[in-house]
C-alpha cells in the first residue's frame, strides 16, 4: 500500500511539475499557425537587417547571462533552457533567411537575406561553435547539476552531444592549437570557395550544328543558346550534359562534349584540391587523428575507415555480377554507330547512350510519352493521399497565400491518431527567373520541437523544385524521375515534421550524415510498386491510367542499370576515402582515380583526360571523405522498405511504428539504435540486391 502511495505521489508531483514547466518553457512555435508564419517572413530588406541585429543582440545577452552563473548554481533553467530558447529563435530565423536567399521573388529581399544569412553564420562560428565559456558552462552543469532535470535522458543527451562537438572543434586544446584550427578553417573555406567558383565560372563550351544534335528532344534544343549563325552552344551544364550523353545519336557530339566536360576547372582545381587535402590532414592531426577520413568517420555507423572500405569492396563484387549480365545484354543490341574497343569495352562517351537506347528498345521508356500520364496537378494530391494512408495523417489544403512568391501550394499536416497539428508543408514547385534551386531542395523553416511535457510544437518546411510547363495550358507533365524527386523531398519534409525533439539541434532531418537521407529514400522505393504508380497515373487529356504492362516496363526500365549506378557511387566513395586518408603531403589524385576506375568498371574504357577530381564539389564541402554515405543510405533504406512491404505497403500500423521507432527521434538517437528498434536486427544489403 505504501508503495502505491509513493508512486501516486511521484506521479502527481510530476504532473504538476510538467504543468508548471510547460508554462515556463512555452515556445513561440507552440502557437504556430498560418497567420503567425506570415508574420515571421520579413517583407523588405530593412526588416531583414533589423531581424539579424535583434537575433544577434538577443543571443549575446543570453550567452552573457549564462557565463556569469556560478558553477554550483547552474541549473537546467539558467543554463540549458536559456541556451535552447535562444538557439531555437536563432536557428529558425537563419533557416528563414536561407529560404528567402534562394526563393524570394524580390531581388532586394534575396540579396539582403543572403547577407543576413552570412552574418548569422559568422556569428555562429565565432560565438557558438568554439565558445569555450559555453562549453565550460555545459560541462559544469553536467558534472555539478543536481536539479530534477539534470538526470533526464534528453538533457544528458544534449549536454554530452554539445560537449563532444566542442571537443571535436578543439575547444579543450591550448590557445595556440585553437588558433591554428581557426586559421586552417578559414584557409579551407577560402580554398573551397575558389574550387567551387572555378567550376561555376568555367565558361568553356562546344559549338555544334543542329544536325549534330540528332536524337535530342526539340524542347531541349529550343532552350539552348545559339551563336547567331545557326549553330548551338552546349555549355558546362550538368542537365544538358546528361541529355546529350543519353540521347544524342551523333558520336562526335557526345565525344567532344564529354572531353570538354572532363576539363572543367582543370588544372586549377587540381592544385586547390591538394592544398585542401593537406590542410584537412593537418586539421585532423591537431585534433589527434591520423588523417581527415579517420576524423570524419569516428562517430558514424562504421566508425572505422577500414571497415567502410571492406564493406564497399564487398558490394563491388555483388554489383559487378549484375552489371556484367546487363552489359552482355546491351552488347548484343548496340545502337547504330557504336562499336566496342579492341579489348571489348565501350568508349566512355557511349556508355549512357547505349543504356538509354536499350531502355527505349526493350522497356518502351519514352519519357515524354510516359509523362503525359503524370500531370503535376493530379500527381501531388494523389501522392499525398497514399502517404496519408501509410502515416495515418491528413494533409489539409490551406488557402494559397504569397509568402515569398506566388503560386505556392500549402498544406497543414494533422495526425489522425490524436488530431494534433504536426506542422505545415509549403510547395514551391514552379521554375521562375531568379529562383536559386539546383534541381530540388527541402528547406527547414521552423524546427519541430517538444516541450518538457513531450507536447510537440508545430514546425514548417518547404519543398522547392524547378518544374517547367511545356504545354500551352501551363500544366506541368512529370517524368518518372521527377516524381521520384518530388517524393524524396516530401520525405525529407515529413522527416522535419515528425522529428519533433526536446532540443532544436536534434530536430527533424538533422541526423548524422550516413542516415540523414534514409527516410526520404525509403519513400522513393514506394514508386517501384505497380499499385502506387497506377494510383498516380492519369493522362492529362483522356484521364486514362497506365496499364499494368506499361507500369511493369516503366519499373523495369528504371531499375535497369541500378547496379552500374551503385558502382559509380561506390567509385566516388572510395575515391573520397583515398584522397583523405593519405599519409603524405602530396596526393597522386590522377593515379588514384585511374586505379579505382579500372578496378571497378569492367566494360567502359578509362579516359585519362577526364578529371573528375577537379569537378567534384562534395570533396571540398561537408561530405569530404564520407561520400560513401550515399550508397550506404540506399542500402539501409531498402532494408527498411522491405520490412514495410512485408507488413503491408500502406499499413498505417507499420507507418506509425516507422514514425515511433525512427522518424520521431530526429538526431537524438544513433542510427544503429533506430534501425535495430524498427527492424529487430542490424541492417543488411540483401534486400537491396533483391531489388536489382
Amino acid at each position: 500500500m505504501r508503495k502505491i502511495v509513493i508512486v501516486l505521489s511521484i506521479f502527481i508531483i510530476a504532473l504538476s511539475g510538467c504543468k508548471r514547466k510547460c508554462i515556463e518553457q512555452e515556445r513561440m512555435c507552440s502557437r504556430i499557425d498560418m497567420e503567425k508564419i506570415i508574420d515571421l517572413i520579413p517583407k523588405n530588406s530593412e526588416a531583414i537587417q533589423s531581424l539579424v541585429q535583434d537575433t544577434i543582440t538577443n543571443f549575446k545577452n543570453v550567452l552573457s547571462e549564462i557565463d556569469v552563473v556560478c558553477p554550483y548554481d547552474r541549473t537546467y533553467l539558467n543554463t540549458v533552457l536559456a541556451y535552447e530558447k535562444a538557439y531555437f529563435l536563432f536557428y529558425m530565423r537563419l533557416q528563414i533567411l536561407k529560404l528567402l536567399s534562394s526563393l524570394s521573388d524580390d531581388i532586394q529581399i534575396q540579396l539582403a537575406a543572403n547577407l543576413g544569412r552570412q552574418e548569422l553564420e559568422e556569428f555562429k562560428n565565432e560565438h557558438l561553435v568554439r565558445n569555450k565559456h559555453l562549453h565550460t558552462a555545459f560541462s559544469q552543469y553536467l558534472e555539478l547539476g543536481h536539479d530534477p532535470y539534470h538526470p533526464t535522458k534528453p538533457v544528458q543527451n544534449f549536454l554530452k552531444n554539445a560537449i563532444k562537438k566542442g571537443i571535436l572543434q578543439g575547444i579543450d586544446l591550448d590557445l595556440n592549437k585553437r588558433v591554428n584550427l581557426i586559421n586552417l578553417t578559414l584557409e579551407m573555406n577560402k580554398l573551397s570557395g575558389q574550387y567551387n567558383g572555378n567550376i561555376l565560372h568555367d565558361i568553356r563550351h562546344i559549338v555544334v550544328e543542329k544536325d549534330d544534335l540528332q536524337g535530342l528532344d526539340d524542347s531541349i534544343i529550343q532552350n539552348l543558346h545559339a551563336d547567331g549563325k545557326g549553330s548551338y552552344i552546349l555549355p558546362s551544364d550538368n542537365n544538358i550534359f546528361n541529355e546529350v550523353m543519353q540521347n544524342c545519336s551523333i558520336e562526335s557530339t557526345r565525344k567532344n562534349y564529354f572531353m570538354m566536360f572532363g576539363q572543367i576547372a582543370y588544372p586549377q582545381n587540381d592544385f586547390i584540391l591538394n592544398k585542401i587535402i593537406e590542410n584537412r590532414k593537418e586539421y585532423a592531426n591537431v585534433l589527434g587523428y591520423e588523417n581527415f577520413a579517420q576524423y570524419q568517420t569516428q562517430d558514424l555507423v562504421f566508425k572505422n575507415v577500414k571497415k567502410i572500405e571492406n564493406f564497399l569492396w564487398s558490394l563491388v563484387k555483388e554489383f559487378q555480377v549484375k552489371n556484367k549480365k546487363e552489359y552482355q545484354k546491351m552488347f548484343r543490341h548496340l545502337p547504330a554507330g557504336v562499336s566496342l574497343s579492341f579489348d571489348g569495352k565501350l568508349k566512355p562517351w557511349d556508355d549512357e547512350y547505349v543504356k538509354a537506347s536499350y531502355r527505349k528498345k526493350f522497356f518502351n521508356s519514352n519519357e515524354l510519352e510516359v509523362s503525359q500520364y503524370f500531370p503535376l496537378s493530379f500527381v501531388l494530391p494523389q501522392l499525398l493521399r497514399q502517404l496519408e494512408k501509410f502515416f495515418f495523417i491528413k494533409f489539409e489544403a490551406e488557402e494559397s497565400t504569397v509568402l515569398w512568391a506566388d503560386k505556392l501550394i500549402s498544406y497543414r499536416v494533422r495526425s489522425m491518431k490524436n488530431q494534433a497539428i504536426l506542422g505545415y508543408i509549403f510547395f514551391d514547385l514552379y521554375a521562375r527567373e531568379g529562383k536559386k534551386v539546383n534541381g530540388s531542395r527541402t528547406f527547414m523553416m521552423i524546427p519541430a520541437v517538444r516541450d518538457d511535457c513531450s507536447i510537440a510544437c508545430a514546425g514548417a518546411t518547404v519543398v522547392a523544385v524547378q518544374f517547367k510547363s511545356e504545354l500551352d495550358n501551363s500544366e506541368v507533365l512529370l517524368k518518372f524521375k521527377d516524381i521520384i524527386t518530388l517524393t524524396h523531398e516530401i520525405g525529407q519534409s515529413l522527416q522535419n515534421l515528425f522529428g519533433a525533439t526536446r532540443f532544436t539541434v536534434f530536430s527533424g532531418a538533422s541526423q548524422q550524415q550516413d542516415f540523414v537521407q534514409v527516410p526520404a529514400m525509403v519513400l522513393e522505393y514506394f514508386l517501384e510498386e505497380p499499385d502506387i504508380i497506377m494510383s498516380l497515373s492519369h493522362h492529362y487529356k483522356t484521364g486514362k491510367t497506365l496499364t499494368r504492362e506499361q507500369i511493369d516496363k516503366l519499373v523495369a526500365g528504371y531499375k535497369f542499370g541500378r547496379a552500374g549506378r551503385m558502382l559509380k557511387l561506390i567509385y566516388l566513395s572510395l575515391l573520397s576515402l583515398e584522397f583523405f586518408k593519405n599519409r603524405t603531403k602530396k596526393v597522386a589524385t590522377q593515379r588514384i582515380t585511374e586505379f579505382l576506375y579500372k578496378k571497378i568498371f569492367q566494360y567502359v574504357e578509362y579516359d585519362p583526360s577526364f578529371h573528375i577530381e577537379a569537378n567534384f564539389p562534395d570533396l571540398v564541402g561537408d561530405i569530404g571523405s564520407i561520400y560513401y554515405v550515399y550508397p550506404v543510405s540506399r542500402i539501409i533504406a531498402a532494408d527498411i522498405f522491405s520490412y514495410i512491404k512485408q507488413h503491408g505497403l500502406l499499413n498505417h500500423e507499420t507507418g506509425e511504428k516507422y514514425i515511433t521507432d525512427i522518424l520521431s527521434f530526429g538526431a537524438s538517437a544513433k542510427p544503429q539504435y533506430m534501425i535495430k528498434r524498427f527492424l529487430g536486427h542490424n541492417f543488411s544489403a540483401q534486400p537491396y540486391f533483391s531489388m536489382l
